[in-house]
């Protein structure tokens, strides 16, 4: 990589995301990431931030903390500017991401789509003041994305100014409304950005078989190797693990609904190995646990999980 511009990697966690968060950082050292972290840091314990601060930056808010879902843009702006690549707190990162790095470092906004919503709406242009209309293009899911923000700065700035202006709507993953052009605010207010105000031949979009996306898909994506994380689905190979949804596999709330899935074989290993970059000293939950007594939770969780599942399809 020598004359290259470096980048880094950003992401968003509070408290109840730290576990999330050290399985993201781990699986990036694990794959051969060593590139600066910075972690936006919306309510994190005092003992998280150190534990993680030995391998991340860690950055507070600008201002008041805004909800989770509004924050992105704020993170790109908190970072130097050049190649950014932003990843959510509930995602592991289970091969390189270079190839991806490359494309923002020549220009392109790369994401992946998302493989459970496909929206466009015209009311776009108006609600959000856009240059044009939206124009079809696959629907990103903003949990992911690689851009050089120096090349985007316009870009960057409209989307936190459209966050910010819907600071005071209500967000709650209970009632969203698919009907609603701005129930995924932050999202949609990105997708309306990337089909209208970024040229089309800019908007990258990565193959949908290299992430899994979701509690079916990662269950359908097989671990090969889960020392070095490597993963397939049908055959072919994933390069991130997103479980996105709640509660997460982490939380204590799972308890009664955790099927068995990469990320859930993925996320023990990468809190409890013993070549981990970030050893946290906070009590997992159960499931997560090392040794026998975690594994014996782990599979008492999921089978009682699947077994619910069946029961309900009778």
């Amino acid at each position: 990589m020598t004359g290259q511009v470096p980048f880094r990697f950003c992401t968003v966690a509070s408290a109840s995301h730290y576990p999330g968060l050290v399985a993201l950082v781990n699986s990036l050292r694990l794959v051969g990431h060593r590139e600066p972290v910075t972690v936006f840091d919306l309510g994190l314990t005092d003992r998280q931030r150190a534990e993680v601060g030995t391998e991340c930056e860690v950055v507070a808010p600008d201002g008041d903390a805004l909800h989770p879902w509004l924050v992105m843009p704020q993170v790109l702006q908190a970072v130097p500017p050049g190649v950014t690549v932003y990843v959510d707190s509930d995602i592991i990162v289970t091969a390189s991401l270079e190839a991806i790095a490359e494309r923002a470092r020549a220009g392109d906004v790369c994401a992946f789509a998302d493989r459970f919503a496909e929206r466009r709406f015209s009311e776009w242009q108006d609600l959000l003041g856009l240059a044009s209309a939206p124009r079809v293009q696959p629907y990103a899911n903003a949990g992911f994305m690689a851009l050089d923000t120096a090349r985007f700065p316009e870009f960057v700035q409209r989307w936190r100014e459209l966050c910010d202006a819907m600071v005071s709507r209500s967000i709650s993953v209970a009632k969203l409304d698919v009907g609603d052009p701005l129930t995924w605010p932050d999202q949609d207010a990105l997708n309306a950005l990337l089909m209208s105000e970024v040229p089309p031949e800019q908007v990258a979009v990565q193959p949908a078989e290299h992430a899994a996306q979701g509690p079916w898909e990662l269950s359908k994506t097989r671990v090969v190797d889960v020392r070095t994380l490597a993963c397939t689905r049908a055959g072919q190979p994933v390069k991130l693990l997103h479980a996105f949804g709640v509660p997460k596999p982490w939380q204590p709330e799972a308890r009664t609904s955790l099927p068995r899935s990469a990320y859930l074989m993925c996320l023990r290993r990468l809190l409890t190995g013993d070549d981990v970059a970030i050893r946290t000293t906070e009590p997992p939950a159960p499931w997560l646990a090392p040794g026998v007594r975690g594994t014996t939770a782990l599979h008492l969780a999921t089978a009682t999980t699947a077994l619910r599942a069946r029961t309900k399809r009778r």
